[in-house]
């Protein structure tokens, strides 16, 4: 019974000087980060943090501290993480929400900073109030003419190309490529995006089948294009992009109605149409520092079916958009009936910001893109 007891009262004392060694810590950091707050050391305010974190130390005003250092130092995807903590802590808190609002402006996921806004009370929604709804979210319209400067061949074709026994040769005389987009908020968070493209393409080819010439001065390619794909986007940071592309394709082609001996004296030209769809899925999450991205999508381009699966992840080493990488693996499987294949596309991304509201992209990618569709 003594043996028990002595247990007892040392577990006890344990049990007191832990929670007092705790105190002395937590008085110790709340006076350090304050003094660094108000001294404005968000460097040192960032290390002292950090290391409070990983002591077990983690209240409110710490985490709008270390919150409030990230932003001063441009990290504004490190600052979302200590602000969406603070607000565990207290869950209306009016300067953690606006924190966290221009947080995620500052990190180009707009849906997700107008989701947290909608939700703002008292003098938060009024300095901030919720953004009006506009069903027609922005508009755009693109125009393409090319012309090629080949009409010393076309004009000359029988010399350019007399020194051919047989074939042909295909020259592209011109194209228009025009496109029409338009963008619909339904929703914070929630945005409808589609769009109309037409491509229209004339060519120039000269046909030696072994004994007669036929040339043919406007072969024309018309291709028309629609595109919808809703993006969802959550306070977690997930966002949902199903996408779906439907095209229609008219061409015209060379065909004869010869018997296969002697000279092709019924060459003609005969349009052929055909349609195609892409559908696919993107899902992407923003973790820290990181954003996550798996999908796919199916297409029957060209009389073949793909499939092809995607993931990969885009790093923001400085928690900002001054300087990021991305890399993706692509997996596409294809078949047409005849034979299947399987290749791997890799993708490589690289962006930096060189201004306020200028960025600078280079993307590249390589392998077998028969049929490829690229991104979403």
């Amino acid at each position: 019974m003594h043996r028990l007891s002595v247990i007892i009262l040392l577990t006890i004392l344990t049990g007191l000087i832990t929670m007092e060694a705790r105190s002395q810590d937590f008085i110790r950091i709340d006076s350090a980060t304050y003094a660094q707050y108000l001294a404005g050391d968000w460097k040192t305010l960032v290390r002292d943090g950090k290391e409070a974190l990983r002591q077990g130390v983690d209240y409110y005003y710490l985490r709008m501290r270390l919150g409030i250092a990230q932003y001063e130092l441009k990290n504004f995807r490190a600052a979302t993480t200590h602000f969406i903590r603070a607000l565990e802590f207290s869950a209306d808190d009016p300067p953690a929400g606006e924190y966290l609002y221009y947080c995620h402006i500052n990190t180009g996921q707009r849906d997700r900073a107008e989701m947290y806004r909608n939700n703002f009370k008292g003098k938060l929604a009024v300095q901030l109030p919720p953004e009006r709804i506009k069903f027609v979210k922005s508009i755009s319209g693109e125009y393409l003419y090319s012309s090629t400067f080949n009409d010393n061949y076309v004009d000359a074709a029988q010399e350019t190309f007399a020194d051919y026994t047989s074939g042909y040769q295909s020259l592209t005389r011109d194209f228009h490529n025009a496109s029409l987009a338009l963008s619909h908020s339904l929703s914070p968070g929630i945005t409808l995006s589609h769009a109309y493209t037409w491509l229209g393409k004339t060519s120039f080819m000269y046909l030696h089948d072994g004994i007669d010439v036929s040339v043919y001065d406007g072969l024309k390619v018309n291709q028309n294009q629609y595109y919808l794909s809703p993006s969802i986007s959550t306070p977690t940071g997930l966002t949902i992009m199903p996408s779906v592309h439907i095209l229609g394709i008219s061409y015209q082609v060379i065909s004869s109605g010869g018997n296969g001996f002697g000279p092709w004296n019924d060459v003609g030209l005969n349009t052929r149409r055909t349609n195609a769809v892409v559908g696919g899925l993107r899902l992407t999450q923003a973790v820290g520092p990181l954003n996550i991205t798996a999908g796919g999508n199916y297409s029957n381009l060209n009389d073949a079916e793909q499939v092809l699966l995607r993931g990969g992840l885009t790093w923001f080493p400085t928690g900002n958009l001054d300087l990021y990488f991305g890399c993706f693996m692509n997996a596409q499987f294809r078949n047409n009936g005849i034979s299947s294949s399987a290749n791997m596309i890799p993708e490589y991304l690289i962006g930096a910001g060189i201004g306020s509201k200028v960025w600078v992209e280079v993307f590249g990618s390589h392998g077998d893109m028969f049929n490829y569709t690229e991104g979403n």
